[in-house]
């Protein structure tokens, strides 16, 4: 989300292996592996505001000797991965410590459009699923735990934006396609954001 913050720092764990869990409509042969990383970022703010979106300032926030303050998000990332269903536990903790070694990753991507994989597409195409189920599974909201929980959370442009996690064997930067005009949502989503509280969009909220 969009921040004021003069600058970012990064920093991310390990991809790590939580359980195992079968579904209802587990493919055969198969088992879901969870896994979890978690992302911290620390921004640095200007303890003073001397310009806005407005005007500017013909001095620099150096020579009002502005002091930086710094705020840390975490980020708990999960996505969930098919594995065959004869893996154990040592063999999921091996696999992972030869990706991570790699540079493996949990990697975001946001949008204000459902995000589709191929595997969506084809569930959609043969009727299994369809684009409303799959965009109301993935609206961003805040965490359990929050004080507005469960309340959707809009984008800076305050628009409902979408939140889906993959995992990279390789490093791999997140995905940020709002904004750029393809847009969808649907009508029980639309009602509940109309009738709900609009979230300050400048907020700090790890999503």
């Amino acid at each position: 989300m969009a921040t004021n913050a003069i600058r970012t720092e990064v920093s991310k764990g390990p991809v790590t292996f939580d359980s195992f869990r079968v579904s209802s409509f587990q493919r055969a042969g198969t088992k879901t592996a969870i896994l979890r990383q978690e992302v911290k970022t620390v921004s640095h703010y200007p303890s003073i505001q001397v310009e806005n979106d407005k005007q500017d300032n013909l001095f620099s926030l150096d020579e009002f000797g502005a002091e930086e303050q710094s705020f840390t998000t975490v980020e708990h990332r999960v996505a969930f991965m098919d594995v065959p269903e004869n893996i154990t536990e040592e063999q999921m903790q091996e696999k992972l410590r030869q990706a991570n070694a790699n540079g493996a990753c949990l990697y975001k991507v946001l949008s204000n459009y459902p995000i589709l994989t191929d595997n969506h597409k084809n569930a959609i195409a043969r009727g299994l699923t369809d684009l409303d189920t799959i965009a109301k599974s993935q609206v961003v909201r805040y965490p359990a735990g929050s004080d507005n929980e469960g309340e959707i959370i809009p984008d800076p442009a305050g628009k409902i934006q979408y939140r889906k996690v993959f995992f990279s064997k390789t490093a791999k930067a997140d995905e940020d396609y709002r904004g750029n005009g393809n847009e969808y949502v649907p009508e029980d989503i639309e009602r509940e954001f109309a009738g709900g509280v609009t979230a300050n969009a400048d907020q700090e909220v790890p999503i």
